[in-house]
């Protein structure tokens, strides 16, 4: 998906077509719009692959200047390190998120 957002992200940039940038945010406001996206195990896949879409949102706070996406960006990388804590440096899970 990360791969997929990146791609609509640069096509979005090439055209500035405004449909684009409605289907991105709405993706991202239904997948973040509450507190289910962020009460899951922090060991789950999902967790640990939600941090790719921090550049996203920072992109889609640029463009739009909506702070939803900011304080999304936010909690997920802080989850990010929270888990990395909780794993420890050298974990295998750590070394999975951190590495891809």
């Amino acid at each position: 998906m990360v791969v997929f957002m990146r791609m609509l992200f640069e096509l979005y940039d090439a055209t500035k077509d405004p449909e684009l940038l409605k289907a991105i945010e709405k993706h991202y406001q239904a997948t973040y719009q509450d507190e289910r996206s962020f009460n899951i195990p922090k060991t789950s896949g999902f967790y640990i692959r939600s941090v790719l879409h921090v550049e996203h949102l920072c992109e889609l706070y640029r463009i739009t200047g909506n702070a939803f996406y900011l304080k999304v960006e936010e909690r997920l990388y802080a989850g990010f390190q929270e888990r990395a804590e909780l794993m420890g440096e050298n974990s295998e899970m750590y070394q999975f998120s951190v590495m891809g």
